[in-house]
């Protein structure tokens, strides 16, 4: 349930979304991609790491703590572009 919910608050349910606003079309295009393929891996992975000395509750708990360091380093580096312009957003995001 941690990984689930720290999941549901962090980038996984804003991906589309942000992205589609800081990004060019091709940028869009590879971002999801490597969304896809991190869950296809995920898929993959999970039935072997479940045999494997993690178990169920070692998995999940892995999965919730990199979550979580995913929330950690979006809160520091996501910005807000909510009423933004293009251009604003873009200034934005040139360090």
């Amino acid at each position: 349930l941690l990984f689930v919910f720290s999941h549901g608050i962090s980038w996984g349910t804003v991906l589309t979304v942000y992205v589609s606003e800081i990004l060019p079309e091709k940028g869009i295009g590879l971002s999801l991609l490597v969304n896809w393929f991190s869950s296809f891996l995920i898929g993959m992975f999970f039935p072997n790491m479940v045999d494997s000395w993690l178990k169920m509750s070692g998995t999940f708990l892995l999965f919730a703590v990199v979550s979580f360091a995913a929330l950690i380093y979006l809160y520091d580096n996501m910005h807000e572009t909510k009423g933004k312009t293009k251009g604003e957003i873009e200034s934005m995001f040139l360090y």
